[in-house]
Formats: structure tokens, sequence, C-alpha cells
């Protein structure tokens, strides 16, 4: 489909954490149920901490595109005539990049500074996590809430405007692109919102009993329970954005079954 777009940039970037993500899931769920040793003699759960930080990241990330999806998508509704000035695809892969290096020192850092072996809970590894995830993630959380509710509210207004405004077939095409990517804005955006309520409510409860880990023996069950649901909402996420795209952009669509005629439709 092409980088021309802004739109485009972003989306490329989240199928990108998204597939790091579910492998990273995927490698998490083999690792977390098999019991063996590897061939350095350490225990196969380190392999299940390395992944988690880079899942961690990976989730900052994700959270950071998003952000930048809804916040460009409402600077379209704000300000439509200096939006292409002020948001430029590659003042987009210059901040994403920086962010993506970011969050990968603090990976260099979880994995050299705090083990192995990755067990029972280290200061570092908590102040680490509150940098690069629970922090960020927090604020993405916040921000992408808030614009999702400008989103929903602003794009009836917006299309009947622009309907008005707009009396010739080319300006009509126009309105209706950009009611569409705004839609898939705001879907994207919701699944991420509800993805991540169990993420959040493990960083409130943490927050309020400082001693919440998988290593205390009061709240070990609690903790899995809480983990395994978070992974799971997290699954789910990354895999249903394909769909929004699908169902979305009926160019995607197009290139969609021309990339896998199993899915053409019979004529």
């Amino acid at each position: 489909m092409g980088l021309h777009d802004i739109t485009n940039i972003n989306f490329f970037s989240l199928a990108i954490s998204d597939l790091v993500s579910a492998l990273s899931l995927v490698l998490i769920m083999i690792t977390n149920n098999t019991d063996i040793e590897l061939p350095s003699g350490a225990s196969i759960d380190e392999i299940t901490h390395v992944t988690s930080f880079i899942l961690y990241a990976n989730s900052a990330i994700a959270g950071f595109i998003t952000t930048i999806l809804s916040m460009e998508r409402c600077l379209c509704i704000v300000a439509p005539l200096t939006v292409k000035k002020v948001v430029t695809g590659k003042r987009i892969v210059v901040l994403t990049s920086i962010f993506v290096a970011y969050e990968m020192v603090f990976v260099g850092l979880l994995i050299g500074k705090t083990g192995p072996p990755y067990v029972g809970k280290s200061p570092y590894r908590a102040l680490y996590l509150l940098c690069s995830y629970s922090v960020i993630s927090l604020i993405c959380f916040v921000i992408i809430s808030v614009s999702t509710v400008f989103l929903i509210i602003r794009l009836k207004q917006s299309l009947s405007w622009r309907k008005k405004t707009s009396t010739a077939p080319a300006g009509q095409a126009t309105s209706n692109k950009e009611a569409k990517a705004t839609r898939c804005v705001i879907f994207i955006c919701m699944l991420f919102i509800l993805s991540f309520f169990p993420n959040l409510f493990v960083i409130i409860f943490a927050s309020v009993y400082p001693t919440f880990s998988l290593w205390n023996p009061y709240f070990t069950r609690l903790a899995y329970i809480l983990c395994y649901v978070s992974f799971m909402s997290q699954a789910i996420s990354v895999s249903t954005n394909v769909i929004v795209y699908y169902t979305s952009s009926s160019r995607y669509r197009q290139i969609f079954r021309s990339l896998f005629p199993c899915f053409k439709e019979e004529k």
C-alpha cells in the first residue's frame, strides 16, 4: 500500500509491533509450560523472563504508536489545513525510532543489570519497568482515551461540515476517505483501551500494595491470574487489528485478496 501516507506509516509500525508481541506471547506460553533445562544448565524460565522484558517494551511502543495515530486524527479534525505541515512522515519515523531506541536501552538494562538468574523481585527491575512501561503506558492510555472520546464526538460533526462544504465529487471522496480512516483509528484505539485494562489494574494494585509480585506467596495465585488475563487480552488485541484493517479499508482488502488468492470473492 506504500508508505507515503502518515496513517499508513503508523499502521505499518503498529503491524510490526503486533507481530513482535504475538511471537513473544507464543514463546512465553511455550517456555512457561515447559520444565526443562537449557544446555548451560539454567532453567528455561530465564527465556520467559527475557521475552517478557521484550513484550513489556513492545507494549509501550504499541501504545506510543497508537497515541500518535489518535493525535494525528484529532489534528486532522481540529486543524485539517495545517496538519500535513506539522505532522510529516519523516517526523513520525524519527519520533518512533527514538522511542524504540529508548525502549531497547531499558531492555538491555533489564537483561544485563537484573540477571540472570531472573528470580525474585529486584529494585532495579521495578525501576526500569516503571520508566519504560508503567508510566509511559499510563500516559498513553490517558491520551488515547481522551482523544478517542473526542474523535467519536467530533466525527459526526466533521462529516456533516464536510458534506455541506464539499460540493464537488472529489471533495466528497476525500471526506469519505477521511471518515473511514478516522473510524479505523477509533477501532484501533478502543482495542488498545480494552486490552490495557488488565495491565491498568495490575499497575494500580501494585501501587497500592508495593509487595505485590509473583514471588510474594500471599499474591502468587492472584498475580498469575492477572498476568494470564493480561497476556490473553494483549494476544486478542494484536490478533484482531488485522481484522480492523480488512473491514475498514477497501484498498487493504483488495491488496490482501491479491496476495492471498484463497480469500478472493467468487464472481
